[in-house]
């Protein structure tokens, strides 16, 4: 299965997520909240945007799979991870290494 099905697959079962980055936690754990808007896939490339307002861009992913509940997106040469806030706030960071959990949201 290829990784954009794996992702979609994992968004239309979880319907929202938490976000943690290479450095920890976006927002607050467990109630900052992100629904998929949309997600486009390019040979190893992946581009994945989360509303409200969050793009992850990663270059030559590797691996993503299932780990419990949530989804984890590693093995990644390049991530740009850019947000909109509220009023002016906005900005970008860049990773090279470690991974991406999308976190589900739901009680088990």
């Amino acid at each position: 299965m290829r990784h954009k099905q794996l992702i979609r697959l994992w968004f239309e079962r979880e319907k929202k997520s938490g976000l943690i980055l290479p450095d920890g936690w976006y927002g607050r754990p467990y109630d900052n909240l992100y629904e998929l808007e949309s997600i486009e896939e390019s040979g190893a490339d992946i581009s994945i945007c989360l509303v409200p307002l969050l793009e992850l861009h990663f270059t030559s992913v590797g691996c993503v799979q299932f780990r419990d509940r949530d989804l984890v997106i590693s093995n990644f040469s390049k991530l740009r991870f850019k947000w909109i806030g509220v009023g002016t706030s906005e900005g970008s960071r860049t990773y090279f290494s470690g991974e991406v959990k999308l976190v589900s949201s739901r009680v088990y």
